[in-house]
């Protein structure tokens, strides 16, 4: 008797594991990683050199979400600055921007964009760009030329 019971619970919280695999698998998630993006996504993923070419477009914002202490050894042009790690400060900040205008975002290799760039179409900016390999690959961009 012992042996089936043990069996039947073995059953049971075998089956509720993997229901909730089923569950976190079948969960739509937000583009997680900064390679290709496919059309749909909330945001697109962009070279350097497409980064530059954009940097001239009409109602362009770029926004470096990185820490003050990295924006202090440099930034690009003028960007906007908000922290992504500040997620309540970031959040607020991006509250009083114009979410019809063409944001490019980075930060130092382009993870904590990505997040930024999530964040940003779930509050409806319709028009992000995330800068692949941040920084770091803007900086040895302009090194090489």
């Amino acid at each position: 008797m012992r042996l089936i019971l043990f069996g039947l619970s073995l059953l049971i919280f075998s089956c509720q594991g993997q229901t909730q695999e089923d569950k976190n698998e079948s969960t739509p998630q937000l583009h997680a990683e900064s390679e290709g993006t496919e059309a749909g996504e909330p945001f697109q993923d962009i070279s350097v050199e497409e980064f530059q070419n954009k940097l001239s477009g009409e109602d362009v914002v770029v926004l470096d979400v990185r820490r003050p202490d990295e924006t202090a050894e440099g930034k690009i042009g003028d960007a906007l600055e908000l922290n992504v790690l500040e997620e309540e400060s970031f959040r607020e900040g991006l509250n009083n921007l114009d979410k019809g205008k063409t944001y490019l975002v980075y930060c130092r290799s382009g993870r904590r964009s990505v997040t930024a760039s999530n964040i940003m179409a779930e509050m409806g900016y319709e028009s992000i760009y995330n800068l692949v390999g941040g920084y770091t690959a803007w900086k040895e961009h302009e090194e090489k030329n």
